[in-house]
């Protein structure tokens, strides 16, 4: 990531402020209506994993341009996702339902310079947790 995407991210993140919620509620109702399949991933409790993916990303983006203080984590992370069953190939989809949700919480599409920021921080995101699939 550049540091300009970096700053986007982060920028964009920030805006979102206390509808962060609303943003990943909205992202798990894409993902689910998208790739019904991927539902039976989840538990019920999708409050709980909504609380928690909010706390990763908040980790994540505040600390995106040392990424590497979080690789251990994120490590950890793709491994567990592994054995939940996700594949590498699922990983685009969340991008793609996320960038759905940041859409309808704007009212109106992201600039493309953000939408290409938030691309390349999943990217880098998910390069760093498949790295761990063994």
């Amino acid at each position: 990531m550049t540091k300009e995407q970096i700053a986007l991210v982060q920028l964009s993140w920030g805006r979102i402020g206390v509808h962060k919620n609303q943003l990943i509620s909205a992202f798990y109702q894409h993902l689910f209506t998208e790739h019904p399949s991927l539902r039976a991933m989840f538990s019920d409790d999708l409050e709980g994993q909504t609380l928690k993916m909010i706390q990763t990303l908040n980790l994540l983006i505040n600390g995106i341009e040392h990424l590497i203080h979080t690789r251990t984590m994120l490590e950890d992370l793709g491994r567990q996702h592994q054995q939940l069953g996700v594949t590498k190939e699922m990983y685009p989809l969340t991008t793609g339902c996320f960038l759905l949700a940041l859409d309808e919480l704007q009212g109106k599409p992201i600039p493309e310079p953000e939408r290409e920021a938030w691309h390349a921080a999943f990217n880098t995101i998910a390069e760093i947790m498949i790295g761990a699939y063994e």
